[in-house]
């Protein structure tokens, strides 16, 4: 069964909307996506840059050696580990959505009615 989508239209001051329209971008988002993220407590995170990038195919390429030279030295297997945790937690850290707990302890409930 397929999501229906509901539209809505929402205000913005000009600041508030330039602000929102840039993270979009900064993010590689279009608004409604970004909007629809941080709806679910979601926060996306701006695109990391160019170095971001050379800087883990630079880990990865140091990864790939040492598990070549593993076949001669199996100590270097352990290093290996540790490169692709490293890669995993960079990641997490500067590509993952943050998450945040919407409304904290006050989240809203429907009340039921008492029926005299």
């Amino acid at each position: 069964m397929k999501n229906k989508r509901v539209r809505k239209s929402i205000r913005f001051s000009e600041e508030e909307y330039e602000t929102f329209s840039n993270y979009a971008k900064q993010c590689g988002l279009c608004e409604s996506q970004l909007m629809s993220m941080l709806v679910v407590g979601k926060i996306p995170q701006p695109l990391p840059d160019k170095n971001f990038w050379l800087m883990l195919e630079q880990l990865y390429s140091i990864h790939d050696s040492l598990k070549l030279l593993s076949k001669i030295d199996n100590s270097l297997l352990k290093k290996c580990d540790e490169i692709e945790q490293l890669i995993l937690e960079l990641q997490k850290e500067f590509t993952v959505p943050k998450e945040v707990e919407l409304f904290g302890n006050n989240k809203p409930v429907a009340h039921k009615r008492k029926i005299a």
